[in-house]
């Protein structure tokens, strides 16, 4: 979708505006958005406005992420990347080739260069 498009649903209503934000939808989503609302037994407009404030929070959390990216080195982003696969130290070890003491230093620095305090986050 156009940046315009995620800047626009965003910011603040402007009270001049219609307040009703008109989406289209295929048919296979507004099934499932109506399947989802009747099993939560709310409203679908309730139950779709959640999914967009959802569905911009894990955008914002996936920008972070990114510009957490451009800090890390090379080796560090393929370690990263094995660790967001739930690999173990060792078994990320055996994948690069590398010690699993290696491996400890980057997920360490890793964590201290994106502001986590351990792996789960």
């Amino acid at each position: 979708m156009s940046s315009s498009f995620w800047k626009r649903i965003s910011r603040e209503p402007d009270p001049a505006e219609d307040r009703r934000l008109h989406i289209y939808l295929s048919k296979e989503t507004l099934n499932r958005l109506k399947s989802l609302a009747s099993e939560a037994r709310r409203p679908v407009a309730d139950v779709a406005a959640d999914l967009v404030v959802q569905a911009l929070a894990q955008r914002r959390r996936a920008e972070i992420n990114l510009r957490h990216l451009d800090v890390l080195s090379p080796r560090e982003r393929q370690v990263a990347a094995w660790v967001c696969e739930d690999y173990t130290n060792r078994q990320i070890a055996a994948e690069l080739f590398i010690s699993p003491e290696t491996v400890k230093t980057h997920v360490r620095n890793i964590l201290h260069k994106t502001g986590h305090s351990n792996r789960t986050e």
